[in-house]
C-alpha cells in the first residue's frame, strides 16, 4: 500500500480535503506527504471556511503554543487568501479585528452563506453594510446582536436577489425594524432569538 494514498488524482484529493474541518486542513493534511500540499492549494479546497467561535479554545490555540507560526489575526487572512474568492460559506470567530473584519468581508464576493458571532457584531457592526453590495450570491445571513440591522436588511433588498434566510441574535425590535423587514420579499426564512420589542406602535 506504500504510495498509494500519495499517488490519488488530485482531483479527487480536492473533493475530500473541501470536506474537511479547518483544523485538519490546517494542521494535519500539509504535513502528510508533497502531493497532499500541492492538492490543498486549490481554492475549492477553501470554499467553505468554519473558524471555531473561539480560536483560543481550538486545536489552532494548541499549535500556537507549540510553536507553530498561528497569530490568530494572520493565520484569518491567511485562509481566507487560500479561497482566492472562491469561499461560499463564511463562519467567523470572536478572535477577529475590525480591520480584519473589513478586509475580509471585502475580498468575499461570491459568498451564500455568512455567519458572524455576536461578540463581534456587537463591537463592529457598522463594518457590515458596505460590502453587502458585492454579496450577489448571499442566501443566508447569521447575526447577532447588531444596531445596524435596519441598514444589513435595506442593502440586502437591493442587492442580494437570492436571499432567503436571516437569523438574527439577541435583537431589539422597534417600529424600523418592523417596518424593514417586508422588504426583504425573497426572504422565506426569518429567526429571531432572545429579543424584545421596544415601543412598538399600529404600522
Amino acid at each position: 500500500m506504500d504510495g498509494v494514498w500519495e499517488n490519488l488524482n488530485s482531483d479527487c484529493l480536492v473533493n475530500v480535503f473541501r470536506r474537511l474541518d479547518l483544523e485538519s486542513k490546517l494542521l494535519d493534511i500539509p504535513f502528510v506527504c508533497r502531493q497532499w500540499n500541492q492538492a490543498l492549494l486549490n481554492p475549492l479546497c477553501w470554499q467553505e471556511l468554519v473558524f471555531p467561535v473561539d480560536v483560543s479554545q481550538s486545536r489552532l490555540a494548541d499549535a500556537s503554543k507549540n510553536g507553530e507560526s498561528y497569530h490568530i489575526p494572520g493565520l484569518i487572512k491567511f485562509v481566507v487568501r487560500q479561497s482566492q474568492g472562491c469561499d461560499t460559506r463564511l463562519e467567523l470567530p470572536n478572535d477577529i479585528r475590525e480591520e480584519d473584519l473589513v478586509y475580509i468581508l471585502d475580498v468575499c464576493p461570491n459568498l451564500k452563506t455568512l455567519a458572524l458571532p455576536n461578540k463581534l457584531l456587537g463591537d463592529y457592526g457598522d463594518s457590515i453594510p458596505e460590502p453587502i453590495v458585492k454579496w450577489k450570491s448571499l442566501e443566508l445571513l447569521r447575526i447577532g446582536k447588531c444596531s445596524y440591522l435596519v441598514e444589513i436588511i435595506d442593502k440586502i433588498s437591493v442587492h442580494c436577489k437570492q436571499f432567503n434566510g436571516l437569523f438574527v441574535g439577541q435583537a431589539d425590535i422597534d417600529n424600523s425594524i418592523v417596518l424593514a423587514v417586508p422588504v426583504m420579499e425573497q426572504c422565506r426564512v426569518l429567526r429571531l432569538s432572545e429579543f424584545c420589542f421596544k415601543d412598538i406602535v399600529n404600522v
